[in-house]
């Protein structure tokens, strides 16, 4: 009796833990796997690429580039994306992911300080200043598309960017 009761146990217990399981994988996939869903490595694009100006040599003027670290001569030149007053920088994902953190890191060679809008699909979640790295925090939602809107800098009517990345974080 008691190794049936044993056996019953023990097949409801692996029943929970095996849901349990695939509840954490389809959130961790759902999640981009916690990782950066718009670095180029998962597939990130800039929608309107052909509309905004690139500074830098070959992979390093992609906002959305892998690489953190680089070294170049003449630092006023390190990759970067710029647009103009009032117009968009837009980062398309693959899929619809869900994430709650976007960070920023513009560029800040000088004293500028940027003027902005942050967009999750066509929702306002970030609106004013910043300087160097900026980190957005704000409530889970699934998101398909991030637009950043320019409204100039102190030193003139651009916005230059040279990191982006939007994830889900614990």
């Amino acid at each position: 009796m008691t190794t049936i009761i044993l056996f019953i146990f023990l097949n409801v217990f692996n029943f929970s833990l095996t849901y349990n399981c695939q509840g954490y994988t389809s959130k961790s996939f759902i999640r981009g796997h916690y990782r950066d869903v718009l670095s180029e490595q998962n597939g990130g694009l800039l929608e309107n690429a052909r509309q905004i100006y690139f500074y830098g040599n070959g992979d390093l003027k992609s906002p959305l580039k892998n690489n953190l670290y680089f070294s170049q001569d003449n630092l006023l030149y390190f990759g970067h994306a710029r647009c103009d007053r009032n117009e968009f920088m837009i980062f398309p994902s693959t899929q619809a992911y869900q994430i709650n953190t976007i960070r920023i890191r513009f560029w800040d060679y000088d004293t500028r300080i940027h003027n902005f809008q942050v967009y999750c699909d066509e929702v306002k979640i970030y609106e004013g200043f910043a300087q160097g790295v900026l980190i957005i925090k704000f409530s889970d939602r699934i998101v398909q598309k991030v637009r950043i809107k320019s409204l100039g800098n102190s030193i003139n009517g651009h916005m230059s960017i040279v990191k982006v990345q939007a994830f889900y974080q614990l």
